[in-house]
């Protein structure tokens, strides 16, 4: 594990924290920390040597998912609250969950296992085909942006290009050098003009994103080995997971400003760390 790119996870972590905290300022910023998220769990199903069945995958996204839904179904039942809106149709019931942050995990799921059987295709094809697609998503978002969608569709189809981009990054290695620069360009161009459209939550959250995520091209660590990073990026999965009920606790407690994404990102790294230490080993992957 490289402590760059697990030091851009943890501080991705905090950036989606921040982002459901609320709070305004830097809000496009911090939902790059989604972006990230995605492209870091496309880029590494892509590499990972390991051929993992149905089963594996079901185990590690769906069952959590399902889990953490009935954890926030009862907190939503116990604050007298409908445990979905009313709106709601059982395709958004079941993909949204009781917690609109959970659409992430059935998403990723979806993807990793169309990567785990397009392994066997043309890399160079797999790499060309997803960085055009994922240009042509980012240059259309005026477009699909003022599309109506059953949620979590909406959030899906804001995903995508982080996903197709993390398997372009995933088989850049195997490109020409001729194909390197004009996909990447591509894809670069395709970024810069997304920007000059300024579409809220799309251009600069995207560029940063991409950007931060091209570290991915490096073959080595630009940071020392770090025990203390590796651990806190071993959390981050958790801390994804629960910070929606840590930041309920807090505002509550009537605790706001920068301070509310600080802490909550603390007490939530806190507690997974903790649920890791007294859960049993095969029963942690479903926790975090």
């Amino acid at each position: 594990m490289r402590s760059d790119v697990e030091l851009l996870r943890i501080i991705s972590a905090f950036g989606i924290v921040w982002f459901h905290s609320g709070y305004d300022l830097g809000r496009d910023a911090a939902y790059a920390g989604l972006i990230v998220f995605l492209v870091f769990s496309a880029y590494f199903a892509s590499k990972t040597t390991k051929n993992y069945s149905i089963r594996e995958r079901v185990t590690r996204l769906l069952i959590p998912c399902a889990l953490w839904s009935v954890l926030y179904a009862s907190l939503g039942f116990f604050r007298g609250q409908p445990v979905f809106p009313s709106d709601y149709s059982v395709f958004s019931k079941i993909f949204s969950t009781p917690s609109i942050h959970l659409w992430y995990l059935p998403f990723v799921f979806f993807w990793v296992v169309i990567i785990d059987r397009i392994k066997s295709l043309n890399p160079r094809t797999v790499a060309t085909v997803a960085a055009t697609m994922a240009s042509v998503l980012l240059v259309s978002a005026p477009i699909w942006r003022q599309w109506s969608y059953s949620s979590p569709l909406g959030q899906y189809m804001h995903a995508t290009p982080a996903v197709l981009i993390g398997i372009f990054l995933a088989s850049y290695t195997h490109l020409t050098v001729v194909q390197k620069h004009s996909v990447l360009g591509l894809l670069l161009l395709s970024t810069a003009a997304s920007l000059i459209l300024n579409i809220s939550g799309v251009s600069s959250t995207y560029a940063l994103g991409v950007c931060t995520t091209l570290i991915l091209l490096k073959d080595e660590d630009i940071l020392p080995k770090s025990t203390v990073i590796i651990g806190l990026s071993k959390l981050t999965f958790g801390i994804y997971l629960v910070h929606p009920l840590i930041l309920f606790v807090f505002r509550h407690l009537g605790i706001s400003s920068p301070l509310l994404p600080i802490m909550a990102f603390s007490i939530s790294a806190l507690c997974i760390y903790v649920m890791f230490k007294i859960t049993p080993k095969p029963l942690s992957q479903y926790i975090a």
